[in-house]
């Protein structure tokens, strides 16, 4: 059985198109230099990327499979049309959730509860091409699973800054 995708916008007829230009304006009005939205093609999956407050983030939309609405949630094998449906309808509410965590997170950084790298710190691209998240996500978990959050071991996982990349200053 495939698993829930939540309530949000589980019933939306905002279509995916509509949905992503709402992003691309949202993210225009707050600033941004640049928005690419596509699908990769390998995984299926929608990606986000933009440039705001000389940072590049990205966020990776696991979109579900055709396949994963094959049966409803009590087991039922639903019809080739009835699939189809689903999985479209999956889709759009991806989307609107994607549009609804940006929304909150840009409405956190206006309203001065965070600054932005508060807001997107998971989702910065770094220079090697990895997100912040990418970076850390096995090494904080190896810390909880040890009991041990040495600064260091923490630290190692990100990749050195290139060099006259930094903020000025002595050290």
């Amino acid at each position: 059985m495939a698993r829930s995708a939540g309530e949000f916008a589980k019933d939306t007829q905002v279509s995916v198109g509509r949905s992503r230009g709402e992003i691309e304006d949202m993210l225009n009005q707050f600033g941004a230099s640049s928005v690419l939205m596509g699908i990769e093609f390998e995984t299926g999956a929608m990606m986000l990327q933009f440039i705001a407050r000389e940072r590049m983030v990205k966020f990776v939309l696991q979109m579900p499979e055709l396949e994963a609405s094959r049966f409803t949630e009590a087991g039922t094998e639903r019809s080739e049309a009835a699939m189809r449906k689903h999985y479209e309808q999956v889709q759009r509410q991806r989307v609107r959730q994607l549009k609804l965590v940006l929304q909150a997170k840009l409405e956190s950084v206006a309203g001065e509860i965070e600054e932005f790298e508060q807001a997107f710190l998971a989702n910065v691209v770094w220079p090697d091409g990895r997100t912040t998240h990418q970076l850390l996500d096995q090494k904080l978990e190896q810390a909880y699973l040890t009991e041990r959050m040495a600064e260091a071991d923490v630290l190692s996982a990100l990749p050195p800054l290139p060099a006259g990349d930094g903020e000025g200053g002595s050290t």
